[in-house]
């Protein structure tokens, strides 16, 4: 198979990945890490590419047909799609390359204010008093409980069912 010299690419504009501008002469242009990639591929291999734009990377309909830029590649409409994370329902209809980067994932929170961190009770930060106070409260009736129901098992277990049958000896060490 020859390899075109106009590559159909289908991308998601994603901030900070790939992101599609227009130019002085209203020409699309990409950008950022993919974009930046595709024109150095583009650059050193030689050939053109034409930009497909897609509001999403594709969900599996009912009728095994693909949405978005998994679609496009599912009905050859474009060569290529770029930022497709890689899942197991995904590797039954498109061809992967390596990956050639890796992205964590993280929570972002605001820094605390100095006043929490010199209180030793900043560890209470994270819910208002209110829960604390339910949870406390929780925390104590499950507790009792959990006694009560103790002790009416032993005392079912003991004196009840295990006498009854002529098993007096039952040892306690459990």
């Amino acid at each position: 198979m020859k390899f075109p010299s106009t590559l159909k690419v289908a991308i998601v504009p994603t901030k900070y990945i790939i992101e599609i501008n227009k130019d002085e002469n209203n020409a699309t242009e990409i950008s950022v890490f993919e974009g930046n990639l595709l024109k150095i591929l583009s650059s050193t291999l030689g050939f053109k590419y034409e930009i497909f734009a897609e509001n999403e990377w594709g969900v599996l309909n009912k009728d095994d047909n693909w949405t978005g830029v998994l679609g496009l590649l599912q009905k050859e409409e474009v060569d290529v799609g770029l930022s497709v994370t890689m899942t197991d329902t995904r590797l039954n209809t498109v061809q992967f390359s390596r990956s050639y980067g890796k992205e964590d994932v993280t929570f972002i929170v605001s820094k605390p204010t100095s006043s929490l961190t010199t209180s030793n009770f900043w560890y209470l930060a994270p819910f208002e008093s209110n829960i604390w106070i339910f949870i406390s409260l929780y925390l104590i009736l499950t507790s009792v409980i959990l006694s009560v129901i103790n002790k009416k098992i032993k005392l079912f277990i003991f004196e009840g069912v295990f006498q009854s049958t002529g098993i007096s000896d039952v040892t306690t060490d459990f």
